[in-house]
């Protein structure tokens, strides 16, 4: 008996270890999963990535920034919506496309996040919205994510949504310079969730396996003290 709760202590410990940890971590995921609602393949340039999307498909995209490093700023765009936004530069951002054959890495140019909150934007009165896309170099790819009207107390400042939020958006790829766009999708979500720091899983994996090594080593003492049956 001995033996086994000694273990089942130990193994809920090294479980503990492997979970990240949350507390000064400064990385940011936000996840949009949607619905192809527009694709065409016969466009010049059409990624060979997303060969088989089709009406229907499901697709994601995955934008992991530092947020601690970000800076909001004016925005570098003029006309509307964006200069009715705060303009954020999105510091290592990674931006990762998920859907037909293959992932697409979109982590190129400079990734940017226009926020706006309580603006005129699209109708007569305030809205709330999101639009994020990369400025990139003519002919590569192009991603842009937007919202079109939100309640104007989905965010109650001007910050970057750091919680998950049920969005209307559109999620579009092209290819900037040309004509066309080679899909385009509804999404109903953002999901945000903090990154770890490699060095804290680091940390979680070496202290899991000390804990299951003194799992071991004690396992033998245990056996040679337990009364006979």
């Amino acid at each position: 008996m001995n033996c086994t709760r000694h273990l089942t202590t130990l193994a809920s410990m090294a479980a503990a270890a492997l979970l990240p940890a949350t507390a000064g971590a400064q990385t940011l995921q936000y996840r949009i999963d949607g619905t192809v609602n527009l694709t065409t393949p016969s466009a010049a340039g059409f990624p060979v990535e997303l060969a088989g999307l089709t009406f229907g498909s499901p697709i994601t995209l995955l934008f992991t920034f530092d947020r601690g490093a970000t800076a909001a700023s004016p925005s570098p765009v003029g006309g509307p919506p964006y200069d009715s936004a705060t303009y954020y530069a999105m510091a290592s951002a990674r931006v990762t496309l998920l859907g037909g054959t293959a992932p697409i890495d979109l982590s190129h140019g400079t990734e940017g996040l226009w926020k706006w909150n309580d603006k005129v934007v699209f109708g007569p009165g305030p809205q709330d919205g999101l639009l994020m896309q990369n400025v990139a170099a003519t002919g590569s790819l192009a991603y842009t994510v937007l919202t079109g009207i939100m309640p104007t107390t989905t965010w109650a400042d001007e910050a970057l949504p750091e919680a998950s939020v049920g969005l209307i958006m559109q999620v579009g790829l092209a290819r900037l310079g040309a004509g066309g766009i080679f899909f385009r999708a509804n999404a109903t979500s953002l999901q945000v969730s903090v990154v770890p720091e490699p060095a804290t899983w680091s940390m979680g994996l070496a202290g899991a396996a000390l804990l299951l090594g003194l799992a071991a080593r004690r396992r033998p003492a245990d056996q040679a003290t337990s009364p006979p049956r």
